[in-house]
């Protein structure tokens, strides 16, 4: 007849949720306590406190000596970048140096109005160091770049030239495009003119005849040298770059053999989470262990647990006694029905029997016997496993039975014993009263 309930073992949580609270927090120490020993086994140890701190220490210098060669590894990469995009994107880099192109234009100067050669000599050499520094640190790159519409126009300055011998300026193109050339040197000759009355400003007029546009191909060894030299800096950089990652990959396995191999036992790499860990697992264990064990033991306990499982077996509920709330319904309701009861079998007299002993039941018993007074019924109250020859034979004289349950307390088997008496006296059970 057995039963189990989930209001019941619900209920029973319920009741022993200080005992469940009082675990959970048992559960949460000893793990935290284990938690605290592994996060900082130093802390306990004195002797281990100095082996950890000569770990820690050999492994802050791997760590050092990591970081070292990563900045390394930045440092070696930006430069490959660097060269690489150079080596790529450079004009003078694609150049053939057996087959330089250049275009070129030459400028004779002179100053019509001096009054002397020497007088002349010293201007034009103030007009031609004017015109060559507005070449190399004026705005003669930025505003050749802003004209030309072509590609890789940041790496000008290596393919243009500006010389100068005596009265005469040359400014010059090596490409690997003639024509391309052409209309670079095309723009330089815009812009140097363009600069001319600048320098007027400073120095007095002077002209400049052209001598005309030229161009040649021609094999240049200082092309081809300066184009190895890059080539040798990327394979070198590219070289350092292996190397640093080779070493970084070394320093690594060195720094985890050594860890593997020279850790402290019980030590933990990240105490925070090796405290959380164990905090989250005695809570978990606090919260479930108990609850198992008190299913478990609901399982397997012998005593009645609520009022379902004596509906369970066709048991009339007369009424429910919690002591914290009262009767329910009324123990002069149940009274009365027990009357209405005594009426239809043509008796005024009822048996109540308490299955168990306990004060409670004791209450209820007497609680019931006045109610029932007060209906002018008379009550023969009995405890189980008292019955004598005189009261079984009122009993039976009586053949009505109100048995009285006290769940937490009265096991099955007396609830079991107790029908199977009345059963084999042909006594009625009329209905229960429980105690919870």
């Amino acid at each position: 007849m057995r039963s189990i309930y989930l209001r019941n073992l619900i209920k029973g949580y319920w009741k022993k949720k200080w005992l469940f609270i009082g675990g959970l927090i048992v559960f949460v120490l000893i793990f935290g306590f284990i938690g605290l020993r592994r996060a900082y086994p130093e802390r306990m140890d004195s002797s281990l406190a100095e082996e950890i701190q000569e770990y820690n220490d050999e492994v802050a210098v791997y760590d050092e000596a990591i970081d070292g060669i990563n900045t390394n590894i930045d440092i070696a990469k930006e430069q490959l970048a660097t060269e690489e995009e150079y080596c790529d994107n450079s004009i003078f880099m694609q150049i053939d140096p057996q087959n330089v192109q250049m275009a070129s234009v030459q400028y004779i100067l002179t100053v019509p109005d001096a009054s002397s050669t020497t007088d002349e000599n010293n201007l034009l050499t103030s007009d031609i160091h004017a015109m060559e520094a507005y070449f190399t640190d004026g705005n003669f790159l930025s505003e050749l770049t802003d004209r030309l519409d072509i590609e890789n126009s940041n790496y000008l300055s290596e393919i243009i030239s500006f010389d100068s011998t005596g009265k005469t300026i040359t400014l010059a193109v090596k490409h690997y495009d003639m024509d391309e050339a052409h209309e670079i040197l095309e723009e330089m000759i815009d812009l140097i003119e363009a600069y001319k009355p600048e320098v007027e400003k400073q120095f007095g007029s002077f002209t400049m005849t052209s001598m005309g546009e030229s161009e040649r191909s021609y094999a240049d060894e200082s092309v081809l040298t300066t184009q190895n030299k890059e080539k040798s800096n990327l394979r070198s950089y590219r070289t350092n770059l292996s190397d640093l990652q080779t070493k970084l990959a070394t320093q690594s396995t060195n720094r985890k053999n050594y860890i593997e191999q020279y850790k402290p036992s019980g030590t933990s790499s990240s105490p925070r989470r090796t405290l959380l860990m164990y905090g989250g697992v005695g809570v978990i264990a606090g919260l479930i262990i108990p609850i198992l064990l008190y299913a478990i033991y609901y399982t397997l306990s012998t005593r009645i647990k609520g009022k379902e499982e004596l509906q369970a077996v066709d048991l009339n509920i007369l009424a429910l006694f919690r002591p914290k709330k009262g009767y329910e319904p009324s123990i002069e309701q149940a009274a009365v029905n027990l009357k209405l009861l005594a009426q239809k079998n043509d008796t005024d007299t009822v048996s109540v029997c308490a299955v168990g002993e306990s004060p409670a039941l004791e209450q209820v018993q007497s609680d019931l016997t006045e109610a029932l007074a007060k209906q002018d019924i008379e009550t023969y109250p009995v405890k189980q496993g008292e019955e004598d020859a005189e009261k079984l034979e009122r009993m039976t004289k009586i053949r009505n039975h109100v048995l009285l349950v006290e769940a937490g307390r009265t096991t099955y088997t007396q609830l079991e014993e107790q029908m199977q008496f009345c059963k084999s006296l042909d006594i009625t059970i009329w209905g229960c009263v429980v105690i919870e």
